[in-house]
């Protein structure tokens, strides 16, 4: 879509090394797995219309896959459609970095997987052999605090 809408950008990566399992706050220590992408980089950046274009036509797909914008502070509307910044979150913690650049920077794209646990742990407590010892009656050992999250250090 890049391609079609910009054709001057070329892009280019960084190779950047990811821990595979272990995830986020409050997804923490090495419960789950989730998966980091290298960084991409278009240069030259899209122009604003050409990224008017980009983000327009991508809005639809990110909304039908479950995405909301994450381009804001926590409770600050999400900026406008065309905005530089269109990275997008979903519930699951997946993430991706859709950063426009301008004539000095230049656009950059990364993802991250979230943390992807045992499906049975999101809906019931785990069986008793895979709760935490030192914290038996947790029911969610993936998440700290209450409601069912850890109240001990997991280790």
């Amino acid at each position: 879509m890049i391609a079609e809408y910009s054709p001057q950008t070329k892009f280019s990566s960084t190779s950047v090394s990811h821990p595979t399992n272990g995830c986020n706050d409050p997804f923490v220590r090495t419960i789950g797995r989730h998966v980091g992408s290298d960084h991409f980089f278009g240069e030259p950046a899209p122009t604003p219309e050409q990224w008017l274009r980009i983000v327009t036509e991508l809005a639809p797909v990110f909304k039908a896959a479950g995405f909301r914008p994450n381009n804001a502070a926590p409770g600050d509307a999400p900026l406008p459609l065309g905005s530089a910044n269109d990275s997008q979150i979903r519930d699951d913690g997946m993430l991706i970095r859709l950063v426009n650049g301008d004539e000095h920077s230049p656009l950059s794209y990364s993802y991250d997987t979230g943390c992807h646990l045992p499906a049975a742990w999101r809906t019931a407590p785990p069986p008793p052999n895979m709760r935490p010892p030192n914290d038996p009656d947790v029911h969610y050992p993936y998440l700290y605090g209450s409601p069912g999250g850890r109240t001990r250090d997991a280790f």
